[in-house]
Order: C-alpha cells, then structure tokens, then sequence
C-alpha cells in the first residue's frame, strides 16, 4: 500500500512538472515562445530620457493559450504609434520539450514597420543545482517575416541579490536589460535598445 501510494505522488508530480507553462516575458521588446495564461496579465514601461527612437508602454493580456498584447511608441517628434498583436502557443513547455506559439504583430499595420508575423520557442533551464551565480535562464528562438523578419533570440536570466539579465538579437541589433525585483511581482530596469540608454519598470506576470 505504501508504495502505490509512494508511486502514485511521484507520478503526480512528474505529470505537474511536465504540463507546466512557462510564463511569458517578452525578452526585451521581442516575444517569446510561451504565453500569458487566463487571467494573467504583464505590463512594461520604457522610457528614454533623449527620446531619439521612442518611449514604449507594452501590456499584455492572457486567455487560455492565447496572449493578447499592444505595444504603444511616443516619439519625441509627437508622432504615436500603436501596434496590436496577438500570440497562441499550441504546444506547452514540458519536461523534455520547449513552449512553441506563432504570433503576429502589428495586426493592422499601424506603424512604421508594418505588419510582422512569427514563430517562436522558449525553454526555461534551471540552473540552481550547478552555480550558484545564476539560478534559472530561460533561452528563445524565433523567426519572422515582414516587420519581424529573419531569425531572432534570446536569453533571460535570473541573478543572485535579485537581479535579472536580459540579451536579444532582434536580426538587425542587440538590445540588453538589467533590472532589479525587490518584489515577486515587480522590477526595476535600465536598458540599451538601438544602442540608446533606457530606463523602466516591469510588472511580471501576474493574476488579477
């Protein structure tokens, strides 16, 4: 009795493990491959004191494996974007298997750029048990056409003292973010997109 019980948690377990969503995090201003879940909801403001390439509001919404997300740029000359999109990821994180959605951006082709769709995949990699510098990274992989074209990336990783860490390749530039998060819910971050300095918060996923 004792070891069906045994066989029957450890079961449980490995089946949790291995359905469980990564939660998304655009790396920087690119998506990744999971989605937000029902209820779940992300928010970012990036603000750039010279305003040479624009101050950027993202929020995004989940419902079941769809993310709804609108990205909103302020120029310096006045002029204002607003870009729509939205994302589904039809296979889930696993154990063995990263989260993979397609997604478009700019559905109505509001900005500069235009439209852009895309395909992408994350896989979060705990790093705990080998170093103690860096406790999780999570890796994505895409690629897009239109305003999104050509093959882009990324890694997010989280620090020891609260810190995260964040690199991309968009196919034309390399962007990176460092940030602090006193709280499971909120960070602090200063960036360097289009070689230009920014600084910012970001409200992590989280469920109203």
């Amino acid at each position: 009795m004792c070891r069906l019980v045994c066989v029957f948690l450890l079961s449980a377990v490995c089946i949790c493990v291995c359905c469980t969503q990564v939660f998304a995090d655009d790396l920087i201003l690119l998506p990744t491959g999971s989605t937000l879940t029902t209820g779940q909801y992300r928010a970012q403001l990036i603000v750039s004191p010279s305003n040479d390439h624009g101050n950027f509001q993202q929020l995004a919404v989940g419902l079941a494996s769809y993310e709804f997300n609108y990205v909103r740029a302020d120029y310096g000359s006045g002029k204002t974007e607003g870009k729509l999109g939205v994302q589904w990821c039809f296979l889930p994180q696993t154990f063995i298997t990263p989260a993979v959605s397609i997604g478009v951006r700019d559905l109505f082709s509001q900005s500069v750029e235009g439209f852009g769709g895309y395909a992408a995949m994350t896989k979060n990699v705990p790093t705990g048990l080998f170093t103690n510098l860096v406790s999780d990274m999570t890796f994505t992989v895409g690629c897009g056409f239109r305003a999104l074209r050509g093959v882009f990336g990324g890694v997010d990783m989280k620090l020891v003292g609260d810190i995260v860490g964040q690199i991309e390749y968009d196919g034309d530039n390399w962007n990176s973010a460092v940030g602090w998060q006193p709280s499971e819910r909120f960070r602090l971050k200063t960036y360097v997109i289009n070689k230009e300095r920014y600084y910012g918060a970001e409200l992590v996923p989280i469920v109203w």
